[in-house]
């Protein structure tokens, strides 16, 4: 109770809002609350101010579905699309149902599957830090070690190493590639590839059996082209097992397993194939009856599509006069593709291409590259998807286009594309417009488009000039009425030179319907009788009636009619055909009872080939006995098949359908596998040759060429036919039965640094040396420590008889490099070993120093009054020739009010002020460094300078007397 006043007898409360008291307290509080306020607001500035000024240690190269990053000193979530980078300190999660893969600058990987979330401490050139803090982690490390550290023990991973790593009942790690260590406090274990440790709750070892999935990984994907089941193969090792121990393989729609999809038991087996349809699956693999000790994951059948080249079509034709043009490259690749390898070559075998370019950042399904340095004549290009590790697929290349370069001495005239000789051109309300096109010419300037009624294009009714290579007529103009025209094109060059007119194109205008006509396969294809029934003959039917669609033996289709149906679309899948030579067509009947058709189309010709001959098999001889040796390969050779381009060869276990080792587009006509030495059993193996696919053939598949062999083991070992190690096959380049010239690799020497500045802007020369003369000299220079066998490999022509070239143009890592040549007899030699180099990262440019305005500097009303503009400016910095400034608003994000591109000048004027109100604001001006291209080659420090903008008026505004006016 408080004291009572003697006058009105109440009582005096603390709280009274009229004590000087209380109203020092709140204003206290309100103080330091401000404060403190003003204090959190300057933390979070400079956070911000340093999140910018940091360098990305990597990027998210793959994604599915939700990943998020929380920056360190941040309390929000930002959600990352791809390419998005990340930052030493960051914390990247995964949702459920989602992925994703981070690449870092120093070549490591983290794969993360769902419901995961990790910590990355990052360190350049030195040991970097993952904490694991629940989910599951595929890692890849590169040229440094990897510490995986979780709440029960770390995983220390050595160079080159793969290892998945598991959290959750405890921790287990499973090495794919390498070696790495376990600890677990004050013990450590190493495992080695294809094996498994694991660690309970209470960090303890555990000597369970356990299966070791090598393959699919537990966050894959597998795709397959064609129709049905797409077959998916599961490789695994097993540990801890005791003798005639069984694995168990379950796939499940499910995580619970509730809805089996596919169940599999075995004994003595290492793989499996399970057919599945496209969908997400869950799988696991144990040794019944108990799951611990179990591997699990989950997997996503895809369907594909194959890749498809689309510009240059195939025949494309470039014709130039002084300069070669720049070949514009397009195609169509598969989503799941994280890259794209495209090469070109002078042969439709694609080998030796002129040039191979790997291209990163494949965004969605289509895809781009210009490419200037192809010379006169004809050329083959295609294109082979690259998918990411965690995806299984085929990389099979597209079919191969062709297209010629062809150097006139005068302007030739341009090709008429459309509408083409003798078609209908169909005019009149609602009938849309003619489109005029033509085969665009690479110095030509403009088109002049000419429709006339006479042959020699004199008069003409139409006379339109474009700036591109079509013309658009109006069906509504009413120029053109019924009546049959002629049309051309000329192209206006350089200086005004123009061309002669193209040949007239003769076409007709109507006003009604157009005729049927077939689209594919086109004249004189080529198929073999074993894919004959899986040809789609199409068409184009405008009529309102079904087509006959036929195939005969004959011509003229009087008799030997193989098929005749009635169908009711533009398409049907043929019948199965023996080789010979058909034709088919489709007939559109009329309306009555005669049954005269309106239309038939012209028989189209079609070969059915038969299958190539079988390869004969040299060695191993059927049913012959080997014996293998540490270190040394096993020559597998066979005899050419006539008219094969390339082989596949497979090696099986006896009984087993699934191949053990495999290998694909094979030019030559050997292998050379290298077998454990604990193999034993008896074996088969075949080779199968194929042709390549051209515009009017399909390809042909070879008959199958098939051995026998038996594996002894060594003396004193007893037979482990079970304990098969897949064999690594290699495709050899020399040709069989010759001896390699010696090729010396001169310079640069292997283990040499090259600063990066020097290898993108003047790459030093490589130098070889030969005892025998050389023709058709490659230089190959490639991130693979085998160059030759790598299909992403950089492939330079040197030149006939070339003994040094300059490399080209490489960005910062480990590079290796060799050189390919022809004998004057025409044998395929190599140096035998590789070289390789370091490339240096490339080091930033200083930021520019005597900056103004200066920083904190004001800039008030009165010098906006005498200037009428901003000018920022900084001395120039020595190795940089542009300046990029950027204007921000300041606040806890900074947003971009203006940039402006690179330029020379190591100044900038603001003449627009009116982005600017009474703020406070940043300027930033970073040096680089652009080549003639136009292409940034080395960035800069970028440093941020703050100013103020003070344009505030008195509110005390006196006006002068303005005395009596005139006339007043």
């Amino acid at each position: 109770m408080g004291k009572k006043d003697p006058k009105n007898n109440t009582a005096l409360h603390w709280y009274n809002p009229d004590s000087l008291l209380l109203n020092i307290i709140v204003l206290v509080i309100c103080v330091f609350g401000i404060a403190g306020s003003v204090w959190l607001f300057r933390k979070d500035l400079n956070d911000t101010r340093k999140r910018l000024e940091q360098e990305p240690v990597g990027f998210l190269s793959w994604k599915d579905n939700t990943v998020q990053r929380l920056a360190s000193r941040r309390v929000q979530w930002d959600r990352l699309e791809r390419y998005f980078p990340v930052y030493d300190g960051d914390t990247v999660s995964t949702a459920a149902l989602s992925s994703g893969r981070i690449s870092f600058v120093n070549g490591e990987t983290v794969e993360l599957s769902e419901n995961t979330a990790i910590r990355i401490f990052y360190h350049d050139e030195d040991i970097s830090r993952f904490i694991i803090m629940e989910g599951d982690v595929t890692v890849l490390a590169d040229r440094y070690t990897v510490d995986l550290v979780s709440s029960l023990g770390s995983v220390n991973l050595n160079p080159k190493a793969k290892a998945e790593l598991r959290t959750g009942e405890g921790l287990s790690i499973k090495m794919l590639q390498g070696s790495g260590v376990l600890v677990a406090g004050s013990r450590n274990r190493r495992a080695e590839a294809g094996e498994a440790l694991e660690l309970n709750r209470d960090g303890e070892f555990l000597e369970d059996p356990k299966v070791v999935m090598i393959s699919p990984g537990r966050d894959g994907k597998s795709l397959a082209a064609g129709q049905g089941k797409i077959p998916v193969e599961f490789i695994w090792r097993t540990v801890n097992f005791p003798p005639n121990g069984g694995v168990r393989l379950e796939v499940a729609r499910d995580k619970k397993f509730a809805q089996l999809a596919s169940s599999w038991y075995g004994t003595n087996e290492s793989s499996t194939l399970v057919d599945l349809e496209p969908g997400v699956y869950y799988w696991r693999a144990y040794m019944p009856p108990v799951l611990k000790g179990a591997d699990s994951g989950r997997i996503e059948v895809l369907r594909s599509s194959a890749p498809q080249a689309l510009f240059p079509s195939d025949g494309t034709v470039f014709s130039y006069n002084n300069q070669v043009p720049e070949i514009n490259f397009t195609w169509i690749a598969p989503a799941e593709a994280s890259q794209i390898i495209l090469e070109a070559a002078d042969n439709p075998a694609m080998e030796r291409p002129k040039f191979r370019q790997l291209i990163d950042e494949v965004s969605g399904r289509g895809g781009s590259f210009a490419y200037p340095g192809l010379e006169s004549g004809i050329w083959y290009w295609q294109i082979r998807p690259v998918y990411p590790d965690s995806v299984k697929a085929e990389e099979a290349p597209s079919l191969v286009n062709s297209f010629t370069l062809t150097r006139n001495t005068a302007f030739e005239a341009p090709l008429p594309l459309t509408p083409a000789v003798n078609s209908t051109a169909f005019t009149g309300s609602g009938r849309g417009d003619i489109y005029f096109s033509w085969k665009p010419l690479a110095e030509a300037e403009n088109y002049t488009v000419l429709i006339s009624q006479s042959e020699d294009l004199l008069n003409p009714l139409i006379s339109e000039t474009v700036n591109r290579n079509y013309y658009v007529y109006n069906g509504d103009k009413g120029i053109l009425n019924e009546g049959e025209y002629y049309w051309g094109v000329f192209m206006t060059g350089p200086q005004n030179l123009r061309s002669p007119n193209s040949n007239p194109v003769f076409f007709i205008v109507r006003n009604d319907e157009a005729s049927a006509r077939t689209v594919f396969p086109p004249d004189n294809f080529a198929i073999p009788a074993a894919r004959s029934p899986d040809l789609q003959y199409s068409w184009k039917n405008p009529y309102a009636r079904p087509a006959r669609f036929q195939i005969s033996e004959r011509a003229d289709f009087v008799d030997h009619i193989l098929k005749d149906d009635l169908i009711f679309g533009s398409g049907i899948q043929g019948p199965f055909l023996k080789p010979g030579a058909y034709y088919w067509r489709i007939v559109v009947e009329g309306d009555g009872d005669s049954g005269d058709p309106i239309f038939n189309s012209r028989p189209v010709p079609l070969t059915v080939i038969p299958a190539l001959n079988a390869p004969k098999m040299i060695f191993p001889g059927n049913n012959e006995n080997l014996r293998v040796e540490e270190g040394k390969a096993i020559k597998f050779t066979w005899e050419r098949a006539a008219y094969a381009d390339y082989y596949t060869a497979a090696i099986f276990l006896e009984g087993r359908n699934t191949p053990l080792g495999e290998i694909d587009l094979l030019s030559n006509n050997e292998i050379d596998v290298y077998f454990d030495t604990r193999t034993a059993g008896r074996f088969r193996w075949t080779v199968q040759g194929f042709t390549r696919p051209t515009s009017d053939n399909s390809g042909r598949n070879g008959l199958v060429g098939e051995g026998r062999f038996t594996i002894s083991p060594p003396p004193g070992i007893a037979a482990l036919g079970a304990n098969w190690a897949v064999p690594r096959i290699n495709n050899m380049i020399v040709v069989p039965g010759q001896q390699a010239a010696p090729i010396t690799l001169v310079s640069p020497a292997s283990g040499v640094n090259i600063p990066g500045i020097n290898a993108l802007r003047s790459p030093q020369e490589a130098r070889w040396t030969s005892t025998d003369p050389l023709m058709n000299v490659q230089l190959i220079v490639s991130r693979n420590p085998d160059p030759i066998s790598d299909p992403r490999a950089i492939i330079l022509d040197a030149g006939r008889s070339a003994r040094a070239m300059p490399f080209p143009s490489l960005t910062d890592g480990i590079w290796y490099w060799t050189v390919r040549a022809d004998t004057s007899d025409g044998r395929g030699v190599g140096p035998g070993s590789s070289s390789w180099f370091t490339v240096l990262p490339i080091p930033p440019l200083p930021s520019p120093e005597q900056t103004m305005p200066a920083n904190d500097a004001v800039i008030s009303l009165a010098q906006m009054t005498r200037d009428r503009n901003i000018t920022f400016s900084w001395n120039e910095v020595e190795g940089a020739n542009a300046y990029i400034f950027t204007l921000f608003g300041d606040g806890e994000q900074p947003r971009v009010l203006l940039t402006n591109p690179p330029d020379p000048q190591p100044s900038f004027i603001l003449y627009d002020l009116n982005i600017l109100d009474q703020d406070n604001y940043l300027w930033q001006v970073e040096a680089v460094y652009r080549n003639r291209n136009g292409v940034l080659e080395q960035r800069g420090i970028a440093e941020r300078h703050p100013f103020a903008f003070d344009i505030q008026v008195s509110d005390d505004i006196q006006v002068n007397d303005q005395g009596t006016r005139y006339g007043q």
